[in-house]
């Protein structure tokens, strides 16, 4: 899915999910900038499919590149769990409504401009490692 970046100085790009947010820009899909009223290139606008490796790029920090790393001794390694509850994860993640290991706040904000087909890419990704 392709996103828009929307900077602090409402300067706005598109980038892909392969170049996810960074610094201060919110991320809104290419569906929401369109009922705001922003141009959308045809090109982004065309284009679809979520990189799960791309994706994954901001995950391995914490869950590591394999996805076996078990974080602060506590959170569980994310390649032992089903693409189905990974991607179930996600989601509760970015409506709020999860806080397992007090890592709500920041799976969060990491998952929060991630779209359903994002979660599917990366719960597909994560399976292949």
């Amino acid at each position: 899915m392709k996103r828009i970046l929307l900077s602090a100085v409402a300067f706005a790009c598109v980038a892909s999910a392969a170049e996810p947010c960074t610094g201060d820009c919110v991320c809104i899909s290419v569906e929401d900038a369109k009922a705001l009223g922003i141009a959308v290139p045809e090109a982004a606008a065309a284009a679809g499919g979520s990189d799960g490796a791309a994706l994954y790029k901001k995950c391995v920090a914490c869950h590591g590149a394999d996805a076996k790393t078990v974080y602060l001794s506590k959170v569980p390694a994310i390649k032992e769990m089903s693409p189905e509850d990974f991607v179930q994860s996600l989601k509760t993640y970015k409506d709020g409504s999860n806080n397992k290991y007090g890592m709500g706040a920041i799976m969060k904000s990491q998952v929060g401009a991630m779209s359903d087909e994002d979660f599917t890419a990366l719960g597909e990704y994560v399976k292949g490692l």
